[in-house]
């Protein structure tokens, strides 16, 4: 990965924090402590686990499509709020 597309993906992914917030990036990556997705948006900061990788991967590209064809309120809204498509549960 290149450092231009590194470096932008880095943004996406702090831009999906500071909408969604630390609380939600940590249920949706699978972890318990709800300062890792800050810290892991810090330029230094440590590595998720392939696991979270993987899920923040694909919270990333629901949360662009989203985000893109509607608002930031919109697409927060469709990960915190229930979801009849789903059993009535959130994401």
């Amino acid at each position: 990965m290149g450092s231009n597309t590194a470096t932008a993906a880095h943004e996406e992914n702090a831009r999906m924090n500071s909408h969604l917030g630390a609380t939600v990036g940590a249920a949706l990556s699978g972890v318990r402590d709800s300062k890792l997705p800050h810290r892991w948006a810090e330029p230094n900061g440590p590595t998720p686990n392939a696991g979270a990788v993987a899920r923040l991967q694909i919270t990333q590209r629901i949360w662009l499509e989203l985000f893109d064809a509607e608002s930031d309120h919109v697409a927060r809204t469709w990960f915190i709020s229930s979801n009849p498509l789903l059993g009535e549960t959130a994401p």
